[in-house]
């Protein structure tokens, strides 16, 4: 028996869409594969993140911000940064 997939609805500013775009051409892979393989890679680093106390929301971006600089580098910070605004909502 093979693998099983199950259709998923989500909601993408322009820019997470154009990144999810750009990942996937630059892979030769679908949006789908990208984003699976983004949130089987993910998920334990944000499970790991999650604060107990505090202002979660703010800890959390934090934390995602400390690893995607570790994890880009070379990367340009203003991205991230418009990524961590687009995540809290500022834009």
């Amino acid at each position: 028996m093979g693998i099983q997939n199950h259709p998923v609805s989500i909601r993408l500013s322009e820019s997470a869409k154009d990144i999810l775009d750009s990942t996937a051409r630059r892979l030769r892979r679908s949006r789908s594969y990208v984003v699976e393989a983004m949130l089987k890679g993910q998920s334990q680093a944000l499970e790991d993140s999650a604060p107990t106390d505090g202002n979660p929301i703010e800890a959390r971006l934090k934390s995602w911000r400390e690893r995607a600089d570790a994890a880009t580098s070379g990367r340009d910070a203003k991205n991230i940064d418009a990524m961590i605004r687009e995540l809290r909502g500022d834009d």
